[in-house]
């Protein structure tokens, strides 16, 4: 087992342990500042990441001002190739998904 190997020497290590990877907002939360974490943990590598953010949980009392603020920005994104060398401008946010199988599953959202 990897884990116990380093334990017995002290050798840091890191697991890919397979979570949801939740990301939590508290009520005390300053909603501007942490957005742009949130978006880049959701659609860095346009979600196609395995340490990516999962799950976003927000307080209640919070969760209209979260939405009202991340809901535009979401929408805001722009999706297409980069690569100058196929036409693109390079003007976009999130680059082509890679597995077909997951592009009517996002189309459905």
């Amino acid at each position: 087992d990897g884990m116990e190997g380093c334990a017995r020497s002290l050798k840091p290590v890191v697991l890919e342990l397979g979570g949801k990877d939740p990301m939590v907002f508290c009520e005390d939360v300053n909603i501007e500042s942490v957005i742009p974490w949130a978006m880049r943990g959701c659609f860095q590598n346009c979600g196609q990441n395995c340490c990516g953010v999962e799950r976003l949980f927000v307080y209640s009392s919070i969760l209209t001002q979260f939405l009202d603020t991340i809901i535009p920005r979401v929408k805001a994104l722009r999706q297409g190739n980069p690569l100058a060398n196929c036409g693109s401008d390079g003007n976009v946010d999130c680059g082509a998904m890679v597995m077909d199988g997951q592009i009517p599953i996002i189309q459905a959202l």
